[in-house]
């Protein structure tokens, strides 16, 4: 049923990038919160991250597919993570001009490859991420979010979390 799952998520992923207004790429920083106090103990509070990601090129204004891909990882202390989650859903601007600073709100799950070596036990496969992301666009470009991430557990380990972001969009065609 996971890689039925997966299949099908990806697909999805791979339709929306496809019927896309116009493509980009967005490079994005920020912190993630651990909610979990396991993950806390062998990686720590928060997590400074960097990342480029696949990007629309779109308007802020009105609702439409979005897709994303999150990346997390951690090391510390032996412990190591790797969390590489796209996914796909539903933005809803609340706004008229996309050159101003428009609210939004994203709804998005999709599958999740997890790689990790906590306290000595290796895992890796695939988990499910449901995540909800709020924040606002500035001009085309910018966007600076709250965004919580919910993966299912594997082998008894929740990676779920909140995050704090900017993304800007550097190349788009």
């Amino acid at each position: 049923m996971k890689k039925f799952f997966a299949v099908a998520a990806s697909a999805t992923l791979l339709g929306a990038f496809a019927h896309a207004d116009s493509y980009g790429l967005s490079i994005s920083s920020g912190i993630f919160y651990p909610s979990n106090s396991l993950v806390k103990s062998a990686f720590g509070d928060q997590w400074w991250g960097f990342g480029i990601s696949p990007a629309s090129s779109r308007s802020a204004t009105g609702g439409r597919i979005d897709y994303d891909v999150n990346v997390l990882t951690r090391s510390k202390n032996g412990n190591r993570v790797f969390i590489f989650a796209p996914t796909v859903g539903w933005n809803q601007g609340f706004g008229t001009d996309p050159r101003g600073t428009v609210p939004y709100f994203a709804a998005r799950i999709g599958p999740a490859y997890t790689d990790f070596r906590l306290f000595g036990d290796t895992e890796r496969g695939l988990i499910i991420n449901t995540n909800f992301e709020l924040g606002a666009t500035v001009g085309e470009r910018l966007r600076i979010f709250g965004r919580y991430d919910n993966f299912t557990k594997r082998a008894g380990v929740n990676f779920s979390g909140f995050s704090l972001n900017a993304s800007w969009l550097f190349a788009s065609f």
